[in-house]
């Protein structure tokens, strides 16, 4: 009985694992498409350039999608504004361009909007992949000051 005892729980520990990580593998992957969606709806920085369209475009474009996608919270005025400054911090930025989709929204708009400096944010991003660091994480670094960009290690 001891045997099959050991057996059931190493076969339980296995299962758990697998569902662990088939959860993670869909939250990264549902993540890399939120991100690329919010990175599409920030697109609307190159509209407002092209044809002249000021903020309040961003405010009939809130309204729509909100009734069009009652439900979803993520296109709020705030939320469009938060996507079109993302797009226009890192387009030009190809490297961390690639950095911010690796990680979730929430800790992309802290380190978009607690830093303004590239170094930094490359450091903070890089830092929150590796470390799996959650949003509070950055937030206490930035404020309690622990990275300057002095000791950032620009490349």
């Amino acid at each position: 009985m001891m045997i099959e005892e050991k057996e059931y729980f190493k076969f339980l520990n296995d299962l758990k694992n697998k569902i662990k990580q088939a959860q993670y593998q869909a939250y990264t992957t549902a993540n890399k498409e939120l991100l690329s969606l919010y990175w599409d709806l920030g697109t609307i920085v190159e509209k407002q350039e092209k044809l002249g369209w000021g903020q309040k475009i961003i405010q009939q474009l809130a309204e729509d999608l909100q009734k069009e996608f009652p439900r979803n919270s993520g296109f709020s005025y705030a939320n469009l504004d938060r996507m079109r400054k993302f797009h226009l911090s890192y387009k030009d930025n190809p490297k961390l361009a690639q950095l911010v989709r690796e990680i979730p929204w929430g800790q992309n708009i802290t380190i978009l909007e607690k830093l303004k400096d590239n170094y930094q944010r490359d450091y903070y991003l890089r830092m929150t992949i590796r470390s799996s660091w959650s949003r509070n994480i950055p937030i206490h670094q930035i404020e309690s000051k622990t990275i300057t960009v002095s000791s950032c290690h620009r490349r």
